[in-house]
């Protein structure tokens, strides 16, 4: 579990945008002070919410009703299948489903598509600066089960 000053560094986000983001995104609101703790899972859920606002033009507060649907399914995937997925957030329909990156998407409509092969090197060179680029994988769990804090 990491910390929120660990969360913020591995997304660069401020310590002024993490404070508004725990305002608008379900899964951060009870996430205060020093005890608060993050998965790996959460770092990634959190890039990506970075991505649709920074990148994309996505108001956080128009991503309330999905993130506890995104924070959810990115803590149940498994690491390696994260590495090589998109995430397609349709904020007209309310939904969050993650696809493999090589799954032929014929009809995405009107939605957000974030890759997360970028995402998820940016989590392991973070945390595991010091490990070979090759054995990063095998360090972060295949689920997250031990959830401690939700």
């Amino acid at each position: 579990m990491y910390t929120p000053g660990q969360l913020k560094n591995v997304t660069g986000i401020s310590p002024e945008t993490y404070r508004h983001w725990r305002t608008r995104l379900k899964p951060l609101e009870t996430r205060s002070g020093k005890a608060a703790r993050f998965s790996v899972f959460d770092i990634v859920s959190v890039l990506i919410v970075r991505v649709a606002v920074e990148d994309l033009g996505v108001s956080v507060a128009s991503l309330r009703d999905v993130s506890q649907t995104l924070f959810d399914l990115v803590e149940a995937t498994p690491w390696p299948q994260l590495q090589h997925s998109a995430i397609i957030i349709s904020l007209p329909e309310s939904t969050v489903r993650l696809v493999r990156v090589d799954e032929n998407v014929r009809h995405i409509g009107r939605a957000l598509v974030i890759p997360l092969d970028d995402l998820t090197e940016q989590v392991s060179v973070s945390l595991l600066p010091t490990v070979e680029a090759s054995q990063r994988e095998f360090f972060f769990p295949l689920t997250n089960q031990n959830r401690a804090g939700r």
